[in-house]
């Protein structure tokens, strides 16, 4: 194991030790690097060759769509973005459906995916039937407001569909 690494690995390890709950992130380029860190504790391992690669196939295969998500994360007036609201233990939404929530109809959101917390797998475009389960996190579109709205939504607080 190189300086480096030993280094990356001790900064790991100190700071889990430090605030065992805290997510880390760590960047390498290496692909032997990543399992070790993630061995180590890291939360995610990101590779920013790996990142360019693969944004490169992206503009070649699907340039429209890539054009879109960059447009939409520049739009400062919009602010639309791709955001995460996960149903916290004890609310009013735990145990009901998306449909008798009105997930749907909260204005300016669009649900994505659902990640469970039991399996960690998203499911993309989840049945109005699915249930809501404490942990659940729903991978939205969405602007500051509509996130607002889902967030009081699945805290049980009232709020205007339209």
């Amino acid at each position: 194991m190189d300086g480096r690494i030993s280094a990356d690995i001790l900064a790991v390890l100190t700071a889990r030790r430090l605030a065992p709950r805290a997510r880390i992130v760590a960047a390498t380029e290496r692909i032997e690097t990543e399992e070790k860190l993630l061995t180590a504790g890291v939360d995610a391992v990101v590779s920013p060759s790996r990142i360019g690669g693969l944004r490169m196939a992206s503009e070649m295969i699907r340039p429209k769509v890539v054009s879109f998500l960059d447009s939409m994360l520049r739009d400062q007036e919009n602010g639309l973005r791709v955001e995460e609201v996960t149903v916290q233990a004890g609310t009013s939404a735990v145990g009901k459906t998306l449909e008798s929530l009105g997930i749907g109809d909260v204005q300016g959101t669009l649900l994505v995916a659902l990640r469970s917390t039991a399996s960690g797998r998203y499911q993309f475009k989840p049945p109005p039937t699915t249930t809501l389960e404490s942990g659940t996190t729903l991978v939205v579109m969405t602007d500051v407001p509509g996130r607002a709205r889902l967030e009081k939504l699945l805290k049980g607080a009232r709020f205007s569909r339209a």
